[in-house]
């Protein structure tokens, strides 16, 4: 059984990656500015561990790719850049309906 199959749920993601890129570049933070991406979850059934780590995967490279444009290649740019992607993929993942346990 699939968890919840809806619309929203399709683009939830997106609306949160870019709420916390928009948030979090108005208070100055290492994170993305207004860049979004869609992230699918809808095929996943989020009771199943490897569709749990599939989730997290997607999410973690939906942030690579909103975070890859604001750094440089330098050392202190690539530092910013991953620490952008995991706060951006710690809070799109603290934002995730988990299934009820």
């Amino acid at each position: 059984m699939n968890f919840i199959k809806t619309v929203p749920t399709k683009v939830l993601l997106t609306a949160i990656l870019a709420a916390v890129s928009y948030t979090t570049h108005a208070s100055g933070a290492d994170e993305p500015s207004g860049s979004s991406v869609t992230i699918r979850y809808d095929d996943l059934n989020l009771s199943v561990p490897a569709d749990v780590a599939s989730l997290k995967q997607r999410v973690s490279r939906a942030a690579e790719q909103v975070c890859a444009d604001q750094y440089g290649s330098d050392p202190i740019g690539r530092t910013l850049w991953q620490s952008c992607v995991r706060r951006t993929t710690e809070k799109t993942l603290a934002q995730v309906k988990w299934p009820e346990k």
